[in-house]
């Protein structure tokens, strides 16, 4: 974890794991920074679909990262979730809706 005044920069390994682990990070950032108990649950809420589809659906078959930043910037929280996979696709051998992207 990378905290530099206000922003926030972190890499995961692309495993399930990192999603509670990026969850914890980004709900404190974002509790640190004032967001209330509501906004809190939103990040929460954010992280783990956002986190969760990087997971599922970047690396078919490959290990890669998903680097997390969060940037508190004119009294607003920036997030971004990204990583270097082959996109999004439907998958059924996944589970889910597909709804995340709409929850996000």
């Amino acid at each position: 974890m990378q905290p530099e005044g206000n922003t926030l920069t972190v890499t995961y390994p692309a495993d399930p794991e990192s999603v509670a682990i990026a969850r914890h990070a980004l709900t404190a950032f974002a509790a640190d920074a004032g967001a209330d108990h509501r906004q809190v649950e939103a990040v929460r809420l954010a992280v783990s679909e956002a986190m969760t589809n990087a997971v599922l659906h970047a690396y078919r078959d490959a290990p890669g990262d998903v680097r997390v930043t969060a940037a508190l910037v004119s009294e607003e929280l920036w997030v971004l979730v990204g990583d270097d996979g082959g996109g999004m696709e439907a998958r059924p051998d996944r589970p889910g809706l597909g709804l995340g992207l709409a929850l996000i």
